[in-house]
């Protein structure tokens, strides 16, 4: 494979103009997502702000994918690597508080430690995977969250977690086969960024749901069925 996000952005050398359009293409799924989680989140009273940031967040991790296809040498990938480890970190952060119900110290502390997990695994599987190594921890971290859910009985939007959770999975395995993927099937990247961009979307709209004060519209959907379950 050559070097990490080149040829996973199916823009190695000689790409044709099909590549790079369909690069720029699946740039602007992020945007498009953050912009329906802010429609989502304008409504909201009161305002959630931590999941404006998340908002903030995908765009940017758009913002600097369209950066890196229109320049591969420019700093557009550190403008997406940074803003998708600040998603990573403070979707997490927001789960403990919101999920498992842990005061801010604690919360802090498991943040922590996932940062220190997720940085070692991530230098480990960038050499298999490429940048998708970046994000495989984070679909680690989901599954132990979702599973601590249901091992809790606090399985309110349970189904939409494991929606997230299956998105973020068959993603991360298409971005790590990225020059592969590439040389066969360039529509692969749209289909890469379309499901990463829909379960961060999927993600900001399950913590807009469960923020403090509880949701303002209503049941998620599959909430009221598991409540129902377990009564």
């Amino acid at each position: 494979m050559e070097d990490g996000p080149i040829s996973i952005l199916c823009l190695a050398a000689g790409a044709g103009p099909l590549r790079q359009g369909l690069a720029l293409l699946a740039s602007l799924f992020y945007p498009a997502a953050a912009l329906v989680v802010a429609r989502l989140w304008a409504r909201q009273r009161p305002r959630d702000w931590p999941v404006l940031v998340l908002v903030v967040l995908m765009a940017a991790i758009g913002a600097g994918g369209f950066l890196v296809r229109l320049d591969p040498a420019g700093g557009g990938r550190w403008v997406e690597l940074i803003a998708s480890v600040l998603f990573i970190l403070l979707g997490f952060c927001l789960a403990m508080r919101r999920f498992l119900f842990l005061g801010p110290l604690a919360a802090g502390g498991a943040a922590l430690a996932f940062v220190v997990f997720a940085r070692s695994a991530a230098a480990r599987l960038q050499g298999l995977m490429g940048d998708a190594g970046v994000w495989a921890p984070s679909v680690w971290a989901a599954l132990i969250v979702g599973g601590l859910l249901v091992a809790m009985r606090r399985q309110g939007g349970g189904r939409l977690l494991a929606l997230v959770i299956a998105l973020m999975t068959v993603a991360v395995i298409l971005r790590g086969a990225g020059g592969a993927l590439c040389a066969v099937w360039p529509a692969g990247l749209v289909l890469w960024d379309g499901l990463m961009a829909t379960a961060l979307a999927m993600l900001a709209l399950v913590l807009l749901h469960f923020r403090p004060g509880g949701p303002a519209a209503g049941p998620m959907p599959g909430a009221a069925d598991e409540t129902a379950r377990d009564s």
